[in-house]
């Protein structure tokens, strides 16, 4: 099934994105689409944050201390994707997001723990605000 990437996104924004819609995938082409959209990584967070907790009050995901919206973890990732899309020459949306879903890195489930542990992401802190490296 291919994926329609320019409506996944209209359909998060307006949040009518199912929850089942909501992968690994779809949070890095998201935070691709408010890269090229808001220019960078601060600008691209103050309008993918708020949309994500939204996203997940919408479809009965609680954002609490243990679970919903992660502020570290969606900083690092967008962050990861914005050094990605400063390395292309490109700014086609279509163009980058093939490259993206194929760059392996990002879908390395362990990449993350290159740079913390389990169990600082664990925390209410790196939950409710960014923490560093």
């Amino acid at each position: 099934m291919t994926v329609d990437w320019i409506d996944l996104v209209a359909h998060f924004n307006n949040q009518t994105l199912l929850k089942e819609e909501w992968t690994h995938a779809a949070h890095l082409v998201t935070a691709l689409w408010h890269i090229l959209e808001y220019e960078d990584v601060e600008r691209a967070l103050c309008y993918l944050k708020p949309r994500i907790i939204l996203r997940n009050y919408t479809v009965g995901t609680k954002n609490t201390d243990t679970g919903g919206y992660h502020e570290t973890i969606t900083v690092f990732w967008l962050q990861q994707v914005y050094a990605f899309v400063q390395r292309r020459p490109s700014r086609d949306f279509n163009v980058l997001v093939g490259e993206l879903l194929n760059e392996s890195l990002f879908f390395k489930k362990e990449f993350i723990f290159e740079f913390y542990s389990r169990e600082t992401l664990r925390t209410p802190r790196a939950r409710g605000i960014y923490v560093t490296p």
